[in-house]
């Protein structure tokens, strides 16, 4: 006769310990970020955000490498160069924000105005 317990084991060996069976694991840090539909849109931005680069870099060479008598070539590709770089100052911003919103990166430190902080807090 097997002794009590012996088909189910008192603890299993993970890659973070030994745990317990049945004890809650505490989630892994990636696992507690903000999942939603905003991901998806941040994805659809950090896409942008290269295209949009990789248009600057692009059509800003093609804007200094033409000559002096493709006058009208060269400010398309400025202008091309130049919404480029736009959309990827834009979309760098806006990646910026969403990281340090859900969580992925630390928000900077930034000292609060004396006028705004609450009673009793002192600098």
């Amino acid at each position: 006769m097997a002794p009590p317990g012996a088909g189910r084991p008192e603890a299993h060996r993970t890659r973070r310990g030994i745990h317990p069976v049945g004890a809650v694991r505490k989630p892994f840090r990636w696992e507690t970020r903000y999942i939603g539909e905003e991901t998806e849109v941040a994805k659809l931005v950090a896409i942008l955000n290269v295209v949009a680069w990789s248009g600057f870099w692009a059509f800003g060479y093609l804007a200094l490498s033409s000559g002096n008598e493709a006058g009208g070539q060269m400010m398309i590709a400025l202008v091309l160069a130049i919404l480029g770089a736009a959309a990827g100052l834009w979309a760098y911003m806006w990646l910026v924000r969403h990281n340090e919103r859900t969580g992925y990166a630390k928000r900077p430190n930034r000292a609060v105005p004396e006028q705004f902080r609450p009673d009793g807090d002192s600098a």
